[in-house]
């Protein structure tokens, strides 16, 4: 939970961004502007306020908040606190996390902890550096980019801002297989949403797809409780097996600038291979809630009355679903080829994100505009963009106009 002292800071700096807004001049011109203030670009953010350059970031959500939806009491970050927003670039930071824990007098009871850091306490960390950032717009959304010779002309709600740069940081968006498209709504959406859909699944068939790391938190908050869970829960999953996140010593070298640099001056093509190596050191499931679901299928199946519930499908494909009268019927085929049907009341989608381009953007590039994009998130959490958090590709781009 956000501490009052959190809020009350978040609360002002709705305020002061206000003021700073009425002040702006309407043709002001940046260093840079960032389109967006998720992780990535409040990373870039917080690295740049101390140095004087002139850069401005704006996000249309009203305030900082960290997939919301999947904001569940249990779930820990899957990385050390010290790759937080600032600290491997910057360990004098005022933005790093061990700030913020000071800032709160929670410092010598952190390190006493015996646990990982929680989402949630991390998700408050973050909000904090939102809130102090003098450079952070929340409720100011970019709807138009136009571009001349020189600059590019960017409209923010009713304020045109020009630069010569721009920083998309507006993240990924939930992946919606094309057989789940029509279905969306109460009963079929993303896990990104899951706590958003306040749905009673006691005695009924949950059916989650997706074997990375958001599909098995979703799987282990839905056998928490003993007094409401599913009559069946079935776990399907494209990948051979639920697999762990890679974070052996010699893999989390990936993560290192050397190698970053390494890997931008290989070609595309050789970019592109090399990431789907790498698949499992950003894109796999937690080795200890991997270990958690398994003891609590063994507990619920031999020490509890509620027996064996989950049945669990890797290697299995969803290559179509039907919705009738009676539930949700997913068609699967294995490995072999070999097909398979399974009913279910509520489909849970743990199937990954992408990236889209802004439409703002996405009008220029019709259009044939002259930028190029000079930096991209490679697909890790190398610091591109000034993060150091587990990514995925294309979630943070910086585009100028070439001289």
């Amino acid at each position: 939970m956000v501490t009052n002292s959190s809020m009350g800071s978040i609360s002002s700096s709705t305020a002061s961004s206000e003021l700073r807004m009425a002040a702006m001049d309407a043709d002001l011109t940046l260093d840079a502007v960032g389109v967006g203030a998720g992780p990535f670009n409040l990373s870039l953010a917080a690295l740049l306020a101390p140095t004087g350059f002139n850069a401005r970031f704006f996000d249309k959500s009203p305030d900082f908040e960290w997939h919301p939806g999947l904001l569940f009491p249990e779930a820990v970050i899957q990385v050390s606190y010290l790759k937080d927003l600032v600290t491997l670039a910057d360990p004098t930071s005022q933005y790093s996390f061990l700030a913020f824990l000071r800032a709160h007098k929670r410092l010598y009871r952190f390190i006493n902890r015996s646990q990982p850091v929680s989402r949630k306490e991390f998700n408050q960390y973050l909000q904090w550096v939102a809130a102090r950032l003098p450079n952070v717009e929340f409720g100011a959304e970019v709807r138009e980019v136009a571009i001349d010779e020189q600059m590019f002309s960017v409209q923010v709600d009713r304020r045109v801002v020009h630069t010569r740069n721009i920083v998309l940081g507006t993240g990924l968006v939930p992946t919606i297989p094309p057989w789940a498209g029509s279905y969306v709504g109460d009963l079929v959406f993303h896990s990104n949403d899951y706590l958003l859909h306040p749905t009673d699944v006691t005695g009924r068939v949950v059916a989650v797809v997706g074997g990375g790391q958001s599909g098995a938190e979703v799987v282990w908050h839905l056998l928490l409780d003993l007094q409401h869970l599913p009559a069946q829960l079935v776990w399907i999953s494209h990948r051979p097996n639920f697999l762990p996140l890679d974070e052996s010593p010699f893999t989390n070298e990936l993560f290192n600038p050397i190698y970053s640099d390494y890997f931008f001056s290989l070609k595309r093509e050789q970019r592109d291979i090399l990431l789907a190596e790498q698949k499992l050191a950003s894109d796999g499931i937690s080795q200890s809630l991997l270990q958690r679901i398994y003891d609590r299928l063994y507990d619920l199946e031999f020490l509890e009355p509620a027996g064996r519930r989950v049945r669990l499908l890797p290697g299995h494909e969803v290559v179509g679903m039907q919705h009738t009268s009676a539930g949700c019927d997913l068609a699967l085929r294995d490995r072999w080829g070999t097909s398979r049907t399974v009913r279910a009341d509520m489909i849970v989608l743990g199937t990954g994100s992408s990236y889209v381009l802004p439409e703002a953007m996405q009008q220029r590039i019709a259009t044939g505009s002259r930028f190029v994009a000079i930096s991209r998130s490679s697909g890790t959490d190398r610091p591109s963009c000034g993060s150091t958090l587990r990514t995925r590709p294309g979630t943070c781009a910086v585009w100028r106009i070439p001289t």
